[in-house]
């Protein structure tokens, strides 16, 4: 009975921090824990949690976190750390947290279709995002453009997207570019460029 209440749920998934080498696990009650790898001293906060002020989560609801993504471009968020951290969940949404801070900067829910299967940020665009949906579908969001949702969606309905990462500076033709790699159900994989407006640096 004395059991932390973290304890009695399952994780969903597994990530390490690039820049400190912390495990981040997502949680099946929609948090996010961070945990040592070493040492004794534990990172802050110790969970990325679903709202400020929100109470404990019923488990079971279709909020298991299903991915995190850690942004490879540090960003100016006064008193909260300077990387960014994606985490998206079963029913749908994506929040957007500092590192230094276990309240979400904010979520965005009503835009998948289905669960979200994975969030990444662009390699070479450090406002640019992208989330994969149970649904085949491949959501575009850029802050810079909107923070409301998502600026441009991708659908594939004939063939089952199961996974997409992210690549900068692939040589192609005469210079390099940035892609999307996808990967189908059949076992087909497809090579994407990214227009400019999700690829290229901005000052």
């Amino acid at each position: 009975d004395n059991e932390p209440e973290w304890a009695r749920a399952r994780a969903w998934c597994l990530r390490v921090r690039p820049e400190t080498k912390d495990l981040c696990v997502g949680m099946e009650d929609g948090s996010v824990l961070q945990r040592a790898r070493y040492g004794r001293k534990q990172p802050r906060p110790a969970a990325y949690k679903l709202s400020k002020g929100r109470g404990p989560v019923e488990v079971g609801v279709g909020r298991g976190v299903t991915d995190v993504a850690f942004s490879a471009f540090p960003v100016h968020v006064p008193e909260e750390g300077t990387l960014l951290v994606l985490a998206g969940r079963h029913d749908g949404s994506v929040s957007l947290y500092a590192a230094g801070r276990s309240a979400p900067l904010v979520t965005w829910g009503a835009f998948a279709e289905g669960a979200v299967l994975k969030v990444l940020w662009s390699k070479s665009r450090p406002a640019v995002f992208f989330v994969l949906d149970s649904g085949s579908r491949l959501h575009f969001f850029n802050l810079l453009q909107d923070t409301n949702g998502p600026v441009h969606v991708e659908s594939v309905k004939e063939h089952q997207i199961v996974d997409v990462d992210a690549l900068d500076a692939v040589p192609l033709g005469k210079g390099q570019r940035s892609t999307l790699v996808v990967g189908f159900a059949s076992g087909h994989v497809q090579v994407h460029v990214l227009q400019s407006k999700f690829a290229d640096p901005v000052s």
